[in-house]
């Protein structure tokens, strides 16, 4: 004996609808973190186009990329201390730092430019690698950290110059590429923020560095090894803000 089985005829009326190419795209760049503060930087450019129309003049714009460019530039590295719950108040004299220790590697040690240049960002280095070691292995907060390390490197700045500002050394091309042109320090922030964005999100440090902000505990357990992920990022972000600093110098050159 056999029994019929009803057979459910398909129709089109009950096929679910694929969401188009573009209504993908849409959803995909409206889940980036990133749309808010986009979204506050085009108001922002419509307000002051709308208040002043010189503003996105290439005069202007060029003034403002001068400008922008060194504080992006210690802002990366600020980011990745942040993510760690962390702060770094010294930043701003290690911003100072690594130019004046530019300028005495190269006028009194006699180096060439370029090496002058890589002393200063090991200084710096070491500045972070000091931070780091004290809020790790000695438990001061990073707040008191930093901001001790702030007024000693204050002290410090003062006493390598005497006091008066230097004349930064002219190294041709090298100032060029590393400030005094007009379009440099915002072409470095742009590399420096391509690189900063691949770290984060496709880099194993950058992994482990979310994982460390968001679970310190968890991490640890789970076998990041944070206190290097701490320093070095420590390290990171005083050797960015020097960076920084001889930029500026370069840019300052007569």
């Amino acid at each position: 004996m056999t029994q019929d089985v009803p057979v459910r005829e398909e129709t089109g009326a009950g096929e679910e609808k694929r969401p188009g190419l573009f209504s993908r795209l849409s959803g995909t760049f409206l889940r980036r973190r990133e749309v808010g503060i986009f979204a506050v930087a085009v108001a922002l450019l419509i307000y002051f186009q709308s208040a002043n129309s010189a503003f996105l003049s290439q005069g202007n714009i060029r003034t403002l990329a001068q400008f922008v460019a060194a504080t992006a530039i210690v802002a990366f590295g600020l980011v990745m201390v942040m993510i760690l719950g962390e702060i770094d108040l010294s930043v701003g004299q290690a911003f100072a730092f690594a130019p004046i220790v530019m300028y005495l590697a190269y006028e009194s040690l006699f180096l060439t430019l370029w090496l002058a240049l890589v002393v200063g960002l090991l200084a710096t280095a070491v500045i972070g690698l000091i931070n780091g070691v004290v809020r790790v292995y000695f438990g001061v907060p990073s707040f008191v950290t930093t901001l001790g390390m702030f007024f000693f490197l204050a002290g410090v700045n003062v006493i390598l110059t005497g006091g008066f500002p230097k004349i930064p050394p002219d190294g041709g091309w090298i100032n060029q590429a590393f400030g005094a042109h007009p379009w440099s320090g915002i072409v470095w922030c742009a590399v420096i923020l391509l690189g900063m964005h691949l770290l984060l999100n496709y880099t194993r440090w950058g992994m482990h560095t979310f994982a460390t902000g968001g679970n310190f505990v968890g991490a640890r357990e789970a076998g990041v090894k944070v206190d290097r992920i701490r320093i070095g990022n420590f390290m990171l972000c005083s050797t960015l803000a020097g960076f920084a600093g001889p930029s500026k110098l370069c840019a300052s050159t007569p």
